[in-house]
């Protein structure tokens, strides 16, 4: 899936002159991960998606519990 953006500088960058508008095109990378247990995807500094767990579960999608019975 692409979200589409609208884009205008105010500045020349890169070969865009003042004024001109493009539309851009990315894709949100918590559309690949899906986290299990009430988690949450976030994306991380790097751009790429991760689950933030609640407490009780760990693992890449949250899908490990952690909760130990006495």
């Amino acid at each position: 899936m692409c979200d589409i953006v609208y884009v205008m500088y105010k500045k020349r960058i890169a070969n865009f002159a003042p004024g001109n508008s493009f539309l851009l095109c990315f894709t949100d990378p918590c559309n690949s991960l899906d986290c299990l247990n009430n988690g949450s995807c976030i994306v991380n500094l790097n751009g790429t998606a991760e689950c933030d767990c609640v407490p009780g579960f760990k693992g890449v999608t949250c899908d490990i519990g952690t909760v130990r019975y006495n």
